[in-house]
């Protein structure tokens, strides 16, 4: 006798809210990436578009890797692809509003665009993170995790502009904290109500 339609349904639902991102095996494979990211020789600086393809690719491996229970590979691999063509769909949005936002106004542009593409971003790969890895996200989780990201897109901004230093690494690194920072603080939260 097989399984009712409810009884599948219910099975789904409870093996999605089941599911979590390993944190230690997270932040260990994000910081591994960071270190390479940041230490290495190369640099695909007249392509910032494709630098940032690999960055969100770097970032949702890290994701797809420490999901836990595992989604079969396909999907996992079908998320870094799509990881990988939201970050550059949006740099590329970004790098053309900058240019556009520029001739209103060359001194504040440059911020309002990264700040708003870092938000748009993060809602984006929120939403992909749920849909593609049956990640169960509470509804106002997304607008969280990209305040964070708003907020330290500022810091990092700032920062790039004092010290002078300026490459896609110094803004995707501590994005991609943020928005798995943010993550694991949902987590942890759903985890709590759930007790």
């Amino acid at each position: 006798m097989g399984t009712s339609w409810s009884e599948a349904r219910r099975h789904l639902k409870s093996s999605r809210e089941a599911r979590l991102i390993d944190g230690p095996l997270h932040f260990a494979l994000l910081s591994a990436a960071a270190l390479l990211v940041v230490a290495s020789p190369w640099r695909i600086a007249p392509a910032l578009a494709a630098e940032f393809a690999l960055f969100g690719a770097c970032h949702a491996c890290s994701v797809a890797v420490s999901v836990q229970p595992r989604v079969p590979l396909f999907r996992r691999v079908l998320f870094v692809a799509a990881a990988a063509l939201l970050s550059l769909s949006t740099a590329r949005c970004g790098l053309y509003g900058i240019q556009v936002a520029a001739k209103l106004n060359p001194t504040a542009a440059p911020l309002v665009v990264l700040v708003a593409m870092a938000v748009l971003g993060a809602l984006a790969y929120a939403t992909l993170i749920r849909l593609a890895l049956d990640y169960p996200m509470p509804s106002g989780s997304p607008a969280l995790i990209a305040a964070a990201c708003a907020i330290v897109t500022i810091a990092a901004y700032s920062v790039c502009r004092h010290y002078r230093v300026f490459g896609g690494a110094w803004l995707a690194i501590p994005w991609w904290f943020a928005f798995s920072l943010s993550l694991r603080v949902q987590e942890h939260r759903r985890e709590g109500r759930r007790r």
